[in-house]
């Protein structure tokens, strides 16, 4: 998926990341999606997007007994 296609879709609390790369970028980061990404960076047509919510590994899903 391209960078305006990722920063589209992605909800507020989520993130988008490069599949080759990995490093996230959350949307609701004081910064811009766009000021975050390097111009070389939005070019690449890898972009996902990263939603907490589906990741049981995150804390939302960790509870204590």
């Amino acid at each position: 998926m391209t960078f305006n296609k990722a920063k589209t879709h992605c909800h507020v609390r989520s993130a988008i990341y490069r599949k080759s790369v990995g490093i996230r970028y959350w949307k609701n980061h004081s910064l811009s999606l766009d000021r975050q990404v390097s111009e070389k960076e939005k070019l690449a047509t890898d972009w996902e997007e990263y939603d907490p919510r589906d990741d049981d590994t995150t804390s939302l899903f960790m509870f204590n007994d």
